[in-house]
C-alpha cells in the first residue's frame, strides 16, 4: 500500500475516533459549548446551533435538530455521515484485501492526483449554501 495513503488513512481513523468520543461526551453533558458571536453581539453565525442539532440527532430528536440548524440537519450531517462511513469501510477493506481502492474522501482530497474539479465544485456549493443560510437566518 502506498505510504501516503496509509498515513492519511490512520490520521482519519484517529480523527473519527476522537469525534465519536466527543459526541458521546456532548450527549452526556460532559462538554459544554458557547458561541462567541451570539454571546458577544447577539447574532447567529453560520454554525450556531450545530452542536445542539448534533446532540438532538444523536438522541434521534430530528424535529428539534431541524429547529436548531435546518441546513446542517438536512444536508450536511447526512452527507458527512455517508462520507465517513464510506471512508472507514474503504480503509478497513484496504487493510483486509491489500488492494488500493480509494474512498470518496480520498478522491476529493486528490490523494491519487486525479482531477477532482467536480468534487470541489460540490463542496464549494455546500459552503456557499451554508454561509448564506447563516446570514439569512439573522434577518428572518
Amino acid at each position: 500500500m502506498n505510504k501516503k495513503i496509509k498515513i492519511f488513512s490512520y490520521i482519519r481513523l484517529v480523527i473519527y475516533t476522537a469525534a465519536i468520543i466527543a459526541a458521546v461526551m456532548l450527549v452526556n453533558g460532559k462538554i459544554t459549548t458557547s458561541c462567541y458571536w451570539n454571546d458577544k453581539y447577539g447574532i447567529l453565525c453560520p454554525t450556531c446551533g450545530m452542536t445542539r442539532a448534533t446532540i438532538n440527532i444523536l438522541r434521534l430528536n430530528f424535529r428539534e435538530a431541524l429547529k436548531y440548524h435546518a441546513v446542517y440537519t438536512g444536508i450536511i450531517f447526512p452527507l458527512a455521515s455517508i462520507l465517513i462511513v464510506n471512508d472507514t469501510y474503504m480503509i478497513f477493506k484496504r487493510c483486509i484485501t491489500k488492494r488500493i481502492e480509494l474512498s470518496i474522501i480520498e478522491k476529493i482530497c486528490g490523494i491519487n492526483n486525479s482531477k477532482n474539479g467536480k468534487y470541489i465544485a460540490v463542496i464549494l456549493l455546500i459552503v456557499i449554501v451554508f454561509v448564506m443560510y447563516g446570514i439569512i437566518r439573522n434577518y428572518i
